[in-house]
C-alpha cells in the first residue's frame, strides 16, 4: 500500500445505499432519480472525477454486483451484520474489518473512509501500512436520551479511544461531533455537512390548503419500531377517542414493522390511517400535496444522527412535528414544532392545536422556505466536506474543523486558523 506522499486513492465503504445506482447515473451524466435528495455516493463520485482520484466504493446493497466508470469502481460485499445479535455481531466486525482490509490492500488505496462499523480498532493495520482512515459519521455513537446497555457499553466503551486513529470525521450533526469529543480527549479534524436536496424534486408539490376543514398528518421512513411507528397507532386511536375525525394520517414507507402495523391498524379499525408501503418521488409528490403537518416520531431507543425526511418536509412546505431526538431540529427550529421524546399524549395535543390554530399554522409554513434553503447549496453537503478533506490530504495537510450554524447562529470554522489546516466552506 502506498503513502500518502503518493496521488490518493480512496476506498469509500458507503453501507446499502445502492452506490452502483448512483454510479450508473453518474455514467449517464443524471442523478439517481429514485432520491429526492443527492445521494452521498452521488456527491462523493463528483468530488473524485473532479480531483481524478481513483476510487472503490464498497456498497452492501444486493442489487448489483460492480459497476465502472474511468477510475471510479462500486464493488458489492457481504452484510456480515445483518440477522445478527450479541456474540455474532461483535464477530461481525471482525469479519467485516477482515474485508475492508482485504478490499484496502488489493486496491492499493491510501485514503479509507468508513461508517460507524467496523470498530476502528480493527482498521488500525491501515495505518500502519500508511493509509488516513476517516470516518463518515452518520449516526450517534449512543442514544441522546438513553444509556446504552452494559454489554453494548462496554463493548462500545473499549472502542472510544481508538476514534484518534482517524484522521477526519465528516460529521452528519453537532450532536455527532459532541459526542465524539466526550470519548476522545484529542479529536482529530471535525467537518459537519448537511444533507444536498434536490429541489427540482420539491418544485411540484402543491401548497397546503390553508382553508381545507381536513387536516391531513404524513409520515415518511422506514418503518420500523425505533421510528416511532407504533406511536402513530396510538396518536391515531387518541385522536378518534377525542373526535377529531377531520385529522388523518398517511404512513409511507418499508420495514420490518409493516406487517405488525397494518395489523394494529386493522384491529384498531382506524379508517383514518393509510398505510401506502414503499413510495417512490412521485408517489411522494401527491402525498405531500395533501398534507398538511409532517410528523417524525423518533424514539429515544434510535441512534439518531440528523433525520433527513425533516428536511424533505420543509423543502415541500410542510412544517414539522418531532422531538429533540432528531438532531436536525436544532437546525430549522422556526419551522418545527418540538414535543418531549416518547410522548404520544403531547404528539397528539400538538396536532390537535395546529389543525385548530391555523393562524399558527400558516407562520410555521411560511418558514419552511427560509430555514431550508441551506440544504439545497452544495457548500454545505457531503460533497464539499469531501472535497476539502481530500485537497488537505493532497497538500499533505489537515482539513480545518468545520461547525454548521444552527437556526439563527452565525456560520464559524474551528481552529481554521491554525498553520497545518486548509480553510474550509464559506460561511451562509
Amino acid at each position: 500500500m502506498p503513502s500518502t506522499s503518493n496521488p490518493l486513492r480512496v476506498l469509500y465503504l458507503a453501507g446499502p445505499g445502492d452506490a452502483g445506482a448512483s454510479l450508473e447515473a453518474f455514467r449517464s451524466g443524471t442523478l439517481n432519480s429514485s432520491i429526492m435528495h443527492v445521494g452521498y455516493s452521488d456527491q462523493f463520485f463528483r468530488v473524485c472525477r473532479e480531483l481524478e482520484i481513483p476510487s472503490l466504493v464498497l456498497t452492501t446493497n444486493s442489487r448489483i454486483d460492480e459497476v465502472e466508470y474511468g477510475n471510479l469502481r462500486v464493488e458489492k460485499i457481504k452484510d456480515d451484520f445483518k440477522g445478527t445479535s450479541g456474540a455474532r455481531y461483535q464477530a461481525a466486525h471482525v469479519s467485516f474489518a477482515r474485508t475492508v482490509l482485504t478490499k484496502a490492500r488489493r486496491f492499493k488505496a491510501n485514503v479509507v473512509v468508513v461508517q460507524m462499523a467496523p470498530y476502528p480498532l480493527l482498521l488500525s493495520p491501515l495505518r500502519v501500512l500508511g493509509a488516513r482512515l476517516v470516518l463518515a459519521m452518520h449516526c450517534t455513537l449512543w442514544p441522546q436520551f438513553k444509556s446504552p446497555s452494559t454489554t453494548t457499553r462496554f463493548a462500545r466503551q473499549t472502542q472510544w479511544p481508538f476514534y484518534r486513529l482517524f484522521d477526519t470525521i465528516l460529521s452528519a450533526s453537532r450532536l455527532c461531533s459532541d459526542q465524539i469529543r466526550q470519548v476522545t480527549s484529542a479529536p482529530p479534524p471535525i467537518v459537519e455537512f448537511l444533507p444536498l436536496m434536490r429541489g427540482e424534486s420539491f418544485e411540484r408539490i402543491s401548497a397546503p390548503e390553508l382553508a381545507s376543514e381536513k387536516f391531513r398528518v404524513v409520515f415518511v421512513g422506514r418503518t420500523e419500531a425505533d421510528k416511532g411507528v407504533f406511536e402513530l397507532v396510538e396518536i391515531a386511536s387518541r385522536l378518534r377517542a377525542a373526535g377529531k375525525t377531520n385529522i388523518s394520517l398517511d404512513i409511507c414507507g418499508d420495514g420490518g414493522a409493516l406487517p405488525e402495523l397494518r395489523r394494529r391498524v386493522a384491529d384498531a379499525n382506524l379508517s383514518s390511517v393509510t398505510l401506502h408501503g414503499w413510495c417512490d418521488a412521485e408517489q411522494l409528490h401527491d402525498v405531500f400535496s395533501r398534507s398538511h403537518l409532517s410528523i417524525v416520531p423518533t424514539t429515544s431507543n434510535f441512534v439518531e444522527g440528523f433525520n433527513q425526511v425533516i428536511v424533505e418536509s420543509l423543502l415541500a412546505g410542510r412544517p414539522v412535528l418531532t422531538s429533540k431526538v432528531c438532531p436536525a431540529v436544532d437546525y430549522v427550529r422556526s419551522a418545527v414544532v418540538q414535543v418531549p421524546p416518547d410522548d404520544v399524549g403531547a404528539y397528539t395535543d400538538a396536532i390537535v392545536a395546529l389543525a385548530a390554530d391555523r393562524a399558527r399554522y400558516a407562520a410555521l409554513q411560511r418558514a419552511c422556505a427560509a430555514v431550508s434553503r441551506k440544504f439545497l447549496d452544495p457548500a454545505f453537503g457531503f460533497g464539499s466536506g469531501v472535497r476539502q478533506m481530500l485537497l488537505a490530504f493532497q497538500a499533505k495537510s489537515k482539513p480545518a474543523s468545520f461547525e454548521i450554524p444552527f437556526d439563527g447562529e452565525v456560520a464559524r470554522g474551528v481552529d481554521a486558523a491554525a498553520a497545518n489546516q486548509v480553510p474550509l466552506r464559506p460561511a451562509l
